[in-house]
């Protein structure tokens, strides 16, 4: 695509260092503004000039992850921070994990930024400002998908989610648990007896630093996600968090927790569908009871051009026709949720725990979808074609609108 027709300006063109992989990599930007400090943490900042002093030194600052290194770069020109940590992190994972990272804040500390770097399985705290490693986690049991969902007004509050059909939630004001026990799983009160199978923890330690678990919505047939989460997003005002998945699912789930304690297991969501007939690769929430969710390319095979074939005898030394693929592609969906008020009546303070029946966490039919619109590739595509192409890698939700991120090819 030339520069003159694509929709952006390109302000800055930057070159990380080679790391010998074709694995993607992740960006995030710098999610708050002036106009923040309102609405995080109950506006106790407000008044405080060291937030507007923060947001002046990394309002264009951006987060990168990249290979075995997490990258902290700015869009003006100044000097832009580099934070390998391929000799912390060794080559344990996957070689098609995807590094995530993504920014945080303590409440006690609002003007200290915090980066987020997930890779093998392990999550990092960064302090931007003190140029160190302050936080060490130990995350999920597979492949981290999605890193970028922290809370909208409390942001040492975030979310990953993963491989191992759990999403996991953490509070950065609490320092990880040294002595691990299993999670406690309404409604009994002590800790659970269940195995790692369930989405519990070993006894070992769970990390260091600060950076707690306080909360695990597990997979499984009961009601969780039966195969790769794929994003999650928490509701802008009530304790809810949304979740999507490989298994074309959108769930809605009840968030608590008690920090002191460990961590709380749930693994029946409010509300569970399956919306599309793809996999739903992010959500967003787009007002108190509606929803977008983007969806992906889908590949079907198909025997069409090779029909001319079949009458014909292949010998040993030749190879078998490649079937083709019909393409179908990605959706942005929109629906609205019509089980909010039962849940969360106006007026009226939810209950500490809340139960849905087997209708709403496992095919719930509460919700009424109010758009579709396919997703038409950048330049003209077939509709037969070997590979797929993804035109958008992901939505995401900062303070104010959904953000779009999209990939264009050269």
């Amino acid at each position: 695509m030339a520069a003159a027709d694509a929709p952006f300006v390109l302000t800055r063109r930057m070159a990380l260092p080679q790391t010998g992989t074709n694995r993607r990599g992740s960006i995030q930007l710098f999610p708050w503004g002036d106009d923040s400090v309102a609405q995080i943490f109950n506006a106790k900042w407000r008044t405080s000039e060291g937030w507007s002093k923060m947001v002046s030194e990394f309002s264009d600052a951006f987060l990168v992850g990249y290979g075995e290194s997490m990258y902290i770069l700015h869009t003006s020109p100044r000097n832009s921070a580099c934070r390998s940590l391929k000799d912390t992190v060794g080559n344990t994972g996957g070689a098609d994990e995807t590094p995530q990272v993504a920014w945080g804040l303590r409440s006690a500390y609002p003007f200290d930024p915090l980066a987020l770097f997930a890779s093998h399985r392990r999550i990092f705290v960064f302090n931007v400002r003190q140029n160190k490693i302050v936080g060490y986690i130990r995350g999920h049991g597979g492949v981290t998908n999605y890193l970028d969902s922290v809370h909208p007004t409390s942001p040492n509050i975030f979310a990953s989610t993963s491989a191992d059909f759990t999403t996991r939630i953490y509070d950065l004001d609490y320092e990880a648990h040294q002595n691990s026990e299993n999670a406690v799983w309404p409604p009994w009160d002590g800790p659970s007896h269940a195995s790692a199978a369930h989405g519990t923890d070993g006894s070992d330690s769970q990390g260091s630093g600060i950076g707690r678990c306080v909360q695990i919505l597990v997979g499984g047939r009961s009601g969780g996600h039966v195969w790769d989460v794929l994003g999650a997003v928490f509701h802008p005002r009530l304790p809810l968090i949304a979740t999507c998945g490989a298994d074309r699912h959108v769930k809605i789930w009840r968030t608590r927790s008690n920090p002191s304690e460990a961590a709380l297991l749930e693994d029946k969501p409010l509300f569970s569908a399956r919306i599309t007939t793809s996999r739903v690769l992010s959500v967003a929430w787009l007002s108190d009871d509606t929803i977008l969710i983007h969806t992906a390319t889908t590949s079907t095979p198909t025997r069409m051009g090779l029909e001319e074939h079949e009458e014909t005898p292949v010998s040993d030394d030749e190879q078998e026709p490649t079937p083709l693929n019909y393409i179908t592609p990605g959706t942005i969906d929109i629906f609205q949720w019509s089980g909010l008020s039962r849940f969360f009546p106006a007026g009226e303070t939810p209950e500490a725990v809340l139960r849905g029946g087997a209708s709403d966490y496992q095919e719930s039919k509460s919700y009424t979808v109010l758009s579709t619109e396919r997703l038409i590739p950048p330049q003209p595509q077939p509709e037969i074609q070997t590979q797929l192409l993804e035109p958008i890698s992901n939505i995401s939700q900062p303070q104010d609108d959904p953000f779009i991120r999209t990939e264009y090819e050269q």
